[in-house]
């Protein structure tokens, strides 16, 4: 479990510093000070409106639930990106007039022209890659790469690290000994939802699937029959074939303009 703890605080006064700073970046900064710095914040006057809005968001995280969880990490590490597939009805190219190429052999197996079936995926998925986490520098990961790591642990640790949590809010306020290790926030955060999600919540399931595994590509289906043109060119193009009908044709790349 040491790897999710804080082995070095984050100074509570070093936070109070920049007043200015936009929520987001105070975000990303309370999520990886240990928890015991935010239970003492969370309750420190001196804070502005804005800085006490996001300690509120934490504490919401740790009361499970999902919509806060949810905010924390698209506004820490970005909303997902959905994978789009557009499938445009094929375009067939015949002519009548021209012949093949002498080394041309047999016509490609993947080309079935007439079949009605046949679409043009165009896929406009866009993924970037993300850097490789390095083992035992939790510091430097983001929420959404600690739940990724947190998730390949054994069951019993989201709810060690709750537990760890509670006892140092215990601490905090004198009511309990010292904790043994001190959680970083979104460790803390990352437990919770894990702990939720083994709970059977749906929401949670769904959110730690997308995070962890991406989400499921969307597709698109333009409606409309496959198009014949015919061409009086006497040259057939690179690609072309002979279909069933015993023509040389060749099938469209190219999707047509979405007017």
């Amino acid at each position: 479990m040491v790897e999710f703890s804080c082995m070095v605080g984050v100074g509570v006064g070093g936070l109070m510093a920049d007043s200015t700073e936009k929520l987001g970046a105070f975000l990303r900064e309370v999520s990886n000070m240990s928890w015991e710095d935010f239970v003492r914040a969370e309750h420190d006057l001196d804070y502005t409106s804005n800085q006490a809005m996001i300690f509120a968001l934490i504490r919401s995280c740790a009361m499970e639930k999902m919509d806060a969880i949810r905010l924390a990490v698209n506004r820490l590490d970005g909303k997902l990106k959905t994978p789009i597939k557009v499938e445009y009805p094929k375009i067939f190219y015949q002519y009548p007039y021209a012949k093949l190429p002498e080394t041309y052999t047999s016509e490609p197996e993947s080309i079935q022209p007439g079949d009605e079936s046949i679409h043009f995926e165009l896929s406009t998925e866009v993924r970037e890659e993300e850097p490789e986490m390095v083992e035992n520098d939790l510091p430097s990961l983001s929420l959404r790469q600690t739940l990724t790591k947190m998730s390949g642990y054994s069951r019993k640790l989201p709810k060690a690290i709750v537990d760890m949590a509670f006892i140092t809010e215990s601490y905090v306020r004198e009511q309990g000994p010292p904790p043994k290790e001190v959680m970083l926030v979104k460790s803390v955060v990352a437990a919770h939802l894990l702990i939720m999600a083994q709970g059977r919540d749906i929401s949670a399931i769904t959110e730690v699937f997308n995070n962890v595994d991406g989400k499921l590509v969307e597709t698109i289906q333009i409606l409309g029959e496959n198009i014949f043109i015919t061409s009086y060119a006497t040259i057939a193009p690179e690609g072309a074939y002979i279909n069933g009908k015993g023509i040389v044709a060749s099938a469209s790349t190219i999707p047509f303009p979405l007017i």
